[in-house]
């Protein structure tokens, strides 16, 4: 601001550093008269480190009261406008005008954005001078969704607590406004300070803060609307900077220590209140590290991916009409930072940002998932006449890769130079990073006749697993037989296999019966079940 005082600024508030006064007279352009509200931290504040708040207090008399878009003057009965006014709204005699120059400290000239009802003079307090709350020292919104027609937008670092809905069907007009398909702006009275971290559409429009989450919705079962809004406190859980998914009905957020994965969603029982199960109760280990970003797969598979802070990815298989919730971990030679999945006309693509060391440099690729690899950071190939030599991978030069040619496994090689050598030609070949798939059960709980078996000696006399299209694994370590023999098997890649296969016993061991299942190799692996066989001994 320019520093000046003005006459009409008699009832208008100063705002510095946490503090707030009044004025309660006007002495001279350079001195007035204040009411101390909250302390200031100093009595000297710099050029731009405090801000005049309200509307100058003086009779505003406007020129024209259509039509929209017309050129009109403001005139006030005292000394009230400043050079920073151009640009800001006037609310009068219910319309609305854009100020587009200043002509004297009593008279700007402005545009009718909203038709006035009359030319009549508004007398203080019947007229208010609004700025933007966006921009300069306000900042912007950091969150915003689509909802009920309207883009919403919240979270701005001067307004931490306001949500701003746009005009219906107008996403970028947020001029404010009291008709229904106005704009409208609401702060979330909280019970606390906090910040809105987030917004979503989840039967109804749903406001994560750091503290709490809330619901907003129409009152009496309409819609929103600048004079109907009702805001009602759901839980007070907190949520991360890690943006929500929408999963079916509910929403998936990171609690505010980013270990915990709550499903927001209405009551069956009470659509108005929202409850927020944690889906990570069971496998509290598999988010320890805390998220850092989340996203999710309905097709083919529905899959909640949720980057970790160290590196791996957690997966949640999620059906809940089938009350599916199985967590896992990804592992890479590597680091994930990031997910997103991109809808596609056959599904959904998963993406992801991957840091791998490679020459002893830190280097970040996207990559995809893609079903038939059974590497990472992989590449494929195809050559009419077979080759030894196959290049494309400078990408990860000087690791060791896995290849696979014509569908058999050739072993493992180091690039050089953007390439490696294979044993022998082959015609289709994928190569990439090795990775290891692990399955390794509970110890299961019976009851013996003195109680559970918790605790007690037990013994597995066998491990049995049942695959379906697999190609190889290891049950306890031990490698399991897949090759078959016979007539026509020779020079071809080896059959997947569907069926049982299993162990012998591995001895006894205190309050442990634990089957570990691994494939180490590049080739399909899909475990069905596993069928244990052992004996609890309570001596």
């Amino acid at each position: 601001m320019t520093g000046t005082f003005l006459p009409a600024d008699v009832g208008r508030d100063i705002v510095f550093g946490g503090g707030l006064a009044t004025i309660t007279g006007y002495i001279d352009a350079s001195n007035v008269t204040v009411e101390v509200k909250q302390a200031f931290p100093s009595t000297i504040a710099d050029t731009g480190a405090w801000s005049l708040l309200g509307t100058p207090l003086t009779t505003c008399t406007p020129g024209a009261k259509d039509p929209v878009g017309a050129t009109t003057t403001l005139t006030l009965s005292d000394s009230g406008w400043r050079d920073e006014d151009v640009g800001r709204f006037v609310r009068i005699n219910g319309g609305l005008c854009r100020i587009t120059g200043k002509t004297s400290e009593t008279i700007v000239s402005a545009v009718i954005e909203k038709e006035l009802a009359s030319v009549v003079a508004a007398p203080p307090y019947a007229w208010t001078l609004e700025g933007a709350m966006w921009g300069g020292p306000w900042g912007y919104p950091r969150c915003g969704t689509l909802f009920e027609q309207r883009l919403w937008a919240a979270g701005s670092p001067g307004f931490p607590q306001m949500i701003w809905g746009s005009v219906i069907g107008v996403p970028r007009d947020f001029t404010l406004g009291t008709e229904d398909d106005e704009a409208l702006a609401y702060t979330i009275a909280a019970g606390q300070s906090t910040t809105i971290l987030h917004l979503a559409a989840a039967r109804g429009l749903v406001v994560l803060t750091s503290a709490s989450e809330h619901s907003a919705r129409g009152g009496q079962d309409r819609a929103i609307t600048p004079t109907n809004i009702k805001v009602e406190h759901q839980s007070s859980l907190g949520s991360s900077f890690v943006a929500p998914v929408r999963v079916g009905g509910e929403l998936f957020f990171a609690q505010r220590s980013r270990r915990k994965v709550r499903a927001l969603s209405p009551s069956q029982f009470d659509s108005e209140q929202y409850l927020a199960p944690d889906m990570a109760v069971l496998a509290e280990h598999v988010t320890e590290s805390g998220i850092v970003a989340m996203d999710y797969q309905a097709e083919p598979d529905p899959l909640l991916y949720a980057v970790r802070e160290d590196g791996q990815l957690a997966t949640m298989t999620h059906d809940r009409d089938q009350e599916v919730f199985a967590w896992t971990r990804q592992v890479t030679q590597g680091n994930f930072e990031d997910v997103a999945v991109v809808p596609t006309s056959t599904g959904n693509r998963v993406f992801a940002v991957v840091a791998r060391v490679v020459n002893g440099v830190t280097t970040r690729y996207i990559e995809t998932f893609e079903a038939g690899l059974h590497t990472d950071s992989a590449i494929t190939g195809h050559s009419d006449a077979g080759a030894t030599v196959w290049g494309g991978l400078s990408h990860l030069e000087g690791r060791t890769v896995q290849a696979k040619g014509d569908g058999i496994y050739l072993g493992e090689f180091v690039v050089q130079g953007g390439q490696v050598t294979l044993p022998r030609a082959a015609r289709d070949v994928e190569i990439g990073l090795q990775y290891i798939t692990a399955v390794k059960t509970l110890t299961p709980e019976f009851m013996s006749p003195s109680g559970s078996a918790q605790g007690t000696q037990l013994s597995v006399h066998e491990s049995q697993a049942r695959f379906l299209n697999t190609i190889g694994a290891t049950i306890n370590l031990q490698e399991v037989a897949f090759r078959r023999f016979g007539l026509g098997v020779l020079d071809e890649p080896p059959r997947p296999f569907s069926g049982d296969k299993s162990v012998g016993a591995i001895g006894w061991d205190k309050a442990r019966a634990q089957t570990l299942i691994q494939q180490t190799l590049p080739y399909d692996f899909h475990l069905l079940s596993v069928i244990t066989h052992l004996t609890s001994n309570e001596g």
